[in-house]
């Protein structure tokens, strides 16, 4: 068992909408503390766990689509995280063994920037699929 800090940032992107009281675009930030568990973490395909809590952050745009400012641009809140992923080993070796990883996680929001739109509830699943290099020494 493994701690880690996942921190995942996402750019400001577009955010389309038929309502004009929406922000035109978003940016978003997740630092969840938490722990990984490898399932085989010395063979060369180890799979991993990771479940963990902690921070969100929303960062919507200065103006609305209707163009007035926008009340509610900068949202705190917390996150968990959980989610799974693949280790390989590779014959790579600069300095150090390099490995690869594949990774898929799923950020939960425990609150959502004010999109004046009808949900159900005000909770927001952020899932990201990634990939990288693994330096172990």
């Amino acid at each position: 068992m493994l701690v880690e800090v996942p921190v995942v940032a996402s750019p400001s992107h577009s955010v389309t909408s038929t309502a004009r009281n929406t922000p035109v675009s978003l940016a978003t930030l997740y630092a969840t503390p938490g722990i990984r568990l490898s399932l085989a973490p010395d063979q060369a395909l180890s799979p991993w766990i990771s479940v963990g809590g902690g921070y969100g952050f929303f960062e919507g745009s200065e103006k609305l689509a209707s163009g007035v400012p926008n009340p509610d641009r900068f949202r705190s809140t917390g996150a968990l995280q959980f989610g799974g992923g693949l280790d390989f080993k590779t014959p790579l070796h600069f300095l150090f063994p390099i490995g690869l990883r594949v990774e898929l996680r799923d950020f939960y929001t425990l609150d959502t920037p004010n999109f004046v739109t009808s949900v159900r509830e005000n909770h927001q699943h952020n899932v990201v699929a990634s990939g990288g290099l693994i330096v172990r020494w």
